[in-house]
């Protein structure tokens, strides 16, 4: 089940990031991903932004960008999108496939 879908849209594209679950929101398999699309109407496989926490649920926090780098924010800390140099090799997640 996907929960609370943020869309951003970013140099062309749009990004979608969920939190998502087998039964319940916030259920212990909680865990948070994301998707790319190019029209809004097919969309890339999700890929993993947050695995679920063995001590607690993860939640989908939503974008930032200041319209060159996008930022996924989610606990517990910030993660980077698409971003060249990366600032952190543990904060990149992997760049989307152009």
């Amino acid at each position: 089940m996907a929960h609370g879908v943020v869309l951003m849209p970013l140099k062309g594209r749009l990004y979608a990031q969920w939190q998502t679950s087998a039964k319940d929101e916030d259920g212990r398999d909680t865990h948070v991903v994301y998707s790319v699309s190019d029209d809004g109407e097919s969309w890339l496989p999700p890929i993993l932004l947050a695995p679920t926490h063995p001590n607690g649920i993860r939640t989908s926090g939503g974008w930032w960008t200041d319209g060159e780098t996008l930022v996924a924010a989610r606990a517990p800390r910030l993660c980077l999108i698409s971003a060249v140099p990366p600032r952190s090799s543990t904060q990149l997640i992997p760049q989307v496939p152009a």
